[in-house]
């Protein structure tokens, strides 16, 4: 359980530094359709599931 939980924490600290390199690109509604849209684009369940907070 340690190693899933390593790696869903993993994936959040990616996440997170994604969202805030696309803020300072894009406007907030901008970054957060590009968010989405990787989100939804990964080959990985999980972190497809995230991308529906993304949804507007």
């Amino acid at each position: 359980m340690t190693m899933v939980a390593g790696k869903i924490y993993s994936e959040m600290v990616s996440l997170i530094q994604l969202q805030d390199a696309l803020r300072q690109k894009y406007s907030e509604k901008m970054a957060a359709e590009q968010m989405r849209q990787f989100c939804l684009d990964s080959s990985s369940k999980d972190i497809q599931k995230k991308g529906m907070d993304f949804y507007l």
